[in-house]
């Protein structure tokens, strides 16, 4: 059988991905004994060596379960793995002594924000040792109502301490009752404030984007006279800005400037940052005079703030003053702020200032990264430079840069837009040769620049070059390449193409089956379309009044009026509201029918309901009535039309 051979750090949380199970057992006799073991179930190796761990693994391991499974299945070894020290390597001379070896959260820690919610080994040990506290969480985890919470709480009035608190908030399961808990908490007896009950409590409401309930407990804290720094703030205004609360974020700055709490550089950028997510920018602006004026000295990370706003309001001359300010003020430029300055020249189609940038980039010795030539490229193809395009690919492969794939797929934007669709594609397979990560964008776009040139044959043929390769299909090129079979007439494979889809659950875009009634619409399958309303309503997808209009049209076309109602209905039943062309395809499906009787209805119905009377709808009704032999009502409403 062949083996694969894995290395992974020690620390590396892939291993849990091999065997966890059989494997476990064999590594925990590794990591303890630097010995060579092997799993019992599918016999992959492993060795430690200079803290690496080296794993030759087969092809496929029986032993390899689903998270669920995993968690099912877990046992002391297992738990050894995800409880034990998993450390960067020591200097190979302190290897020998385990207690020596640093933790994986000292060497990996989370994102250091002051308000980590992980949960320790030592909360783990000290949860299952202590029985009160097991005992509330198992009640907190069943607790449906808050009002509850003081009645089946009672028979702990008392015996939990402030640490017990801490682990109970740690490992309950719905942190959102860690409020009414904390509550409850403060009015046992003996009840004494501390630090570290108050930030247990501030993690949750931060975890739960609780903003009132968490200014209660920060109001709290600063009557207590607790020590409040910016981090614990800035921490709050990141937070809030990442879950699109720019409001709450300027209030919580607001606040920490009332509460007395000095402003310092990690204050200001912070905030910068958030109002520049928020498109922000003259406040960006106001808040680097006040750092000024504060005699808070910026950093790069402020000036970057700054350039990136210019970038955004597309200001060169503001961008330039700035970079100019940064160097007198002694700031060494890095590589983000000269690459937003050079997409501030990009943008604006400053060749010249671009390349005296970049010039100054190599005198310095910072070398260009992705974004960088990214931002070149798109330059010179804004400026209908491709031989400059050329050129800064040709470069960066010759230099040996390894760039992302946003890069490449910029290079395909680029030719496609040119019309150079030879050279976007040899772009992929330069990616596929040099093993790039080739995505769905990258054939998306040469698709779409296909279809947009009317090349419909052209686009297919690209589209099952991608099926023949790993990457998988998603919805949006689905629908594009529906919207190509279509248009190339291509029904029987457009048809396969969307039972793919709805294969896949891809069963509620609109576009996809307004797309379908029109392919069978054209091969006379009325049967079909009634199946596709069916559906629609099966799928609870609400159609536009597009494919409403459309599926009117053909029932009225085939004279069954019966689901010409039934798709009325459906339109009033979602809230869809009909035009005049619903209206005029209404009456014209009851006149070709024959049913006179429902097209007076329906028009006494519009009158009624004030809906204005277009010229063509009183045309349809006077031959409704004429052929209905009401020939004084239509002569009076033709008259009335003059």
């Amino acid at each position: 059988m062949a083996y694969r051979s894995r290395r992974y750090p020690i620390w590396s949380r892939k291993i849990m991905n091999i065997c966890p199970k059989g494997f476990a057992a064999y590594l925990k006799h590794v990591m303890v004994n630097s010995h060579t073991g092997a799993c019992k179930t599918c016999m992959a190796s492993a060795d430690i060596k200079h803290g690496y761990l080296s794993i030759a693994m087969a092809p496929y391991c029986s032993g390899v379960q689903t998270s669920h499974q995993r968690k099912e299945s877990e046992d002391e070894d297992v738990r050894f793995l995800r409880t034990s020290r998993l450390g960067k390597p020591p200097d190979p001379l302190r290897w020998q002594d385990e207690h020596a070896r640093p933790s994986f959260d000292d060497i990996h820690p989370k994102r250091d924000t002051g308000l980590d919610l992980a949960i320790t080994n030592s909360a783990r040990e000290q949860y299952s040792d202590n029985g009160y506290v097991r005992t509330v969480v198992q009640v907190l985890n069943v607790l449906k109502k808050t009002d509850d919470m003081s009645a089946k709480l009672a028979q702990f009035s008392g015996k939990l301490s402030a640490h017990d608190f801490v682990i109970v908030l740690k490992v309950m399961r719905d942190t959102r009752l860690a409020f009414s808990f904390f509550s409850w908490f403060k009015q046992q007896p003996a009840y004494t404030p501390e630090l570290n009950t108050f930030m247990a409590v501030v993690r949750c409401l931060l975890h739960d984007a609780k903003w009132e309930k968490l200014g209660i407990i920060v109001e709290e804290m600063y009557d207590l006279k607790f020590y409040l720094n910016s981090h614990m703030f800035c921490t709050i205004i990141k937070e809030a800005s990442a879950k699109g609360r720019t409001a709450v974020s300027e209030k919580w700055f607001a606040r920490m400037k009332e509460m007395g709490i000095k402003l310092d550089l990690s204050g200001y950028n912070t905030m910068m940052l958030v109002y520049n997510k928020a498109g922000k920018f003259s406040e960006v602006y106001a808040l680097f005079r006040e750092m000024v004026q504060n005699n808070v000295s910026p950093n790069i990370v402020s000036y970057c703030h700054l350039l990136s706003a210019c970038k955004s309001t597309r200001n060169v001359e503001e961008a330039e003053r700035l970079f100019r300010l940064m160097k007198d003020q002694g700031v060494a430029p890095d590589l983000v702020a000269f690459t937003l300055l050079l997409e501030v020249y990009g943008n604006e189609g400053k060749i010249e200032q671009l390349r005296v940038l970049m010039d100054e980039m190599r005198m310095l010795g910072i070398a260009p990264d992705a974004r960088t030539y990214t931002c070149l490229i798109n330059a010179y193809a804004k400026a209908e430079m491709l031989d400059l395009v050329s050129e800064v690919f040709e470069d960066c492969h010759k230099t040996g840069r390894v760039l992302d794939e946003m890069f490449y797929i910029s290079m395909i934007r680029v030719y496609c837009q040119a019309n150079k669709y030879k050279q976007a594609e040899e772009v992929v397979k330069f990616m596929q040769d040099n093993r790039i990560p080739v995505n769905e964008l990258c054939y998306s776009t040469i698709i779409a620049a296909y279809a947009k040139a009317g090349r419909w044959k052209t686009a297919i043929k690209v589209f099952k070059t991608m099926k023949s390769s790993p990457v998988k299909v998603g919805e949006e090129l689905n629908l594009l390449m529906l919207s190509i079979y279509l248009q190339a007439r291509q029904f029987q494979p457009c048809e396969e193409l969307y039972k793919n889809m709805l294969l896949r659950g891809q069963n509620r875009n609109v576009a996809a089956y307004e797309i379908m009634i029109k392919v069978y619409e054209q091969t006379n399958r009325s049967a079909q379309i009634s199946e596709i309303f069916s559906r629609m309503k099966s799928n609870l997808c609400v159609g536009n009044i597009s494919i409403y209009n459309k599926l009117i049209d053909l029932f009225g076309g085939a004279m069954n009026t019966s689901m010409v109602d039934k798709v009325f209905e459906e339109m009033k039943l979602v809230k869809v509201r009909p035009t005049s062309d619903t209206y005029f395809l209404l009456l014209g499906a009851y006149l070709k029918a024959g049913e006179y009787q429902n097209a007076i209805s329906l028009y006494t119905h519009m009158k009624e309901s004030g809906f204005p009377l277009e010229a063509r709808l009183i045309e349809i009704m006077v031959a409704v009535l004429t052929k209905a032999g009401k020939l004084d009502e239509a002569e009076k409403m033709s008259t009335e039309k003059n």
